[in-house]
Protein backbone atom coordinates (compact mmCIF):
# COMPACT_ATOMS: atom_id res chain seq x y z
CA UNK A 1 0.00 0.00 0.00
CA UNK A 2 2.84 2.20 0.89
CA UNK A 3 4.16 1.91 -2.43
CA UNK A 4 1.20 2.43 -4.64
CA UNK A 5 0.34 5.60 -2.26
CA UNK A 6 4.10 6.93 -3.65
CA UNK A 7 2.90 5.72 -7.11
CA UNK A 8 0.37 7.67 -7.17
CA UNK A 9 1.66 11.00 -5.22
CA UNK A 10 4.25 10.85 -8.16
CA UNK A 11 1.60 11.11 -10.18
CA UNK A 12 -0.64 13.89 -9.03
CA UNK A 13 -0.04 16.00 -12.13
CA UNK A 14 -1.33 12.69 -14.37
CA UNK A 15 -4.81 11.55 -14.32
CA UNK A 16 -4.69 7.75 -14.64
CA UNK A 17 -5.71 5.24 -17.69
CA UNK A 18 -9.17 3.88 -17.30
CA UNK A 19 -7.23 0.87 -17.28
CA UNK A 20 -4.94 1.62 -14.53
CA UNK A 21 -8.03 2.58 -12.42
CA UNK A 22 -9.90 -0.56 -13.03
CA UNK A 23 -6.84 -2.73 -11.87
CA UNK A 24 -5.95 -0.16 -8.88
CA UNK A 25 -9.40 -0.59 -7.33
CA UNK A 26 -9.51 -4.22 -7.78
CA UNK A 27 -5.99 -4.19 -6.08
CA UNK A 28 -6.40 -2.03 -2.86
CA UNK A 29 -9.93 -4.07 -2.97
CA UNK A 30 -8.37 -7.69 -2.51
CA UNK A 31 -5.67 -6.27 -0.43
CA UNK A 32 -8.50 -4.48 2.38
CA UNK A 33 -10.84 -7.66 1.86
CA UNK A 34 -8.15 -10.19 2.09
CA UNK A 35 -6.05 -8.27 5.37
CA UNK A 36 -9.46 -8.07 6.93
CA UNK A 37 -10.57 -12.09 6.60
CA UNK A 38 -6.51 -12.49 7.96
CA UNK A 39 -8.51 -10.41 11.35
CA UNK A 40 -5.87 -7.47 10.80
CA UNK A 41 -7.87 -4.76 13.12
CA UNK A 42 -9.88 -1.99 11.39
CA UNK A 43 -7.42 0.79 12.76
CA UNK A 44 -4.65 -0.12 10.79
CA UNK A 45 -6.62 -1.45 7.68
CA UNK A 46 -8.05 2.79 7.45
CA UNK A 47 -3.80 3.75 7.78
CA UNK A 48 -3.37 7.58 6.49
CA UNK A 49 -1.89 5.37 3.48
CA UNK A 50 -4.90 3.67 2.78
CA UNK A 51 -7.28 6.98 3.34
CA UNK A 52 -4.89 8.83 0.96
CA UNK A 53 -4.84 5.78 -1.54
CA UNK A 54 -8.65 5.82 -1.66
CA UNK A 55 -9.63 9.54 -1.96
CA UNK A 56 -7.21 9.48 -4.97
CA UNK A 57 -9.17 6.50 -6.68
CA UNK A 58 -12.33 8.05 -6.13
CA UNK A 59 -11.10 11.37 -7.33
CA UNK A 60 -10.08 9.89 -10.62
CA UNK A 61 -13.32 7.42 -10.78
CA UNK A 62 -15.28 10.79 -10.70
CA UNK A 63 -13.23 12.63 -13.45
CA UNK A 64 -13.42 9.32 -15.38
CA UNK A 65 -17.07 8.99 -14.82
CA UNK A 66 -17.98 12.68 -15.93
CA UNK A 67 -15.38 13.13 -18.64
CA UNK A 68 -16.50 9.66 -19.96
CA UNK A 69 -20.80 10.23 -19.65
CA UNK A 70 -20.76 7.19 -17.39
CA UNK A 71 -23.98 6.89 -16.04
CA UNK A 72 -23.11 3.70 -13.95
CA UNK A 73 -20.35 5.79 -11.91
CA UNK A 74 -18.58 5.50 -8.75
CA UNK A 75 -18.36 1.71 -8.93
CA UNK A 76 -15.56 2.01 -6.17
CA UNK A 77 -17.57 4.70 -3.69
CA UNK A 78 -20.45 2.05 -3.89
CA UNK A 79 -18.94 -1.51 -3.52
CA UNK A 80 -18.93 -1.27 0.43
CA UNK A 81 -14.94 -2.46 0.66
CA UNK A 82 -13.87 1.49 0.28
CA UNK A 83 -14.33 2.67 3.71
CA UNK A 84 -14.67 6.58 4.21
CA UNK A 85 -13.54 8.50 7.28
CA UNK A 86 -15.97 8.09 8.99
CA UNK A 87 -15.94 3.81 8.90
Amino acid sequence: MKRLCDWLTDRLDSSLHPYQLTCLMHMTRKCYSDFELQGVLETILNSKTYQTICSRLKVEEATQSVTSGDSKGLRFLSNGAARSDDG
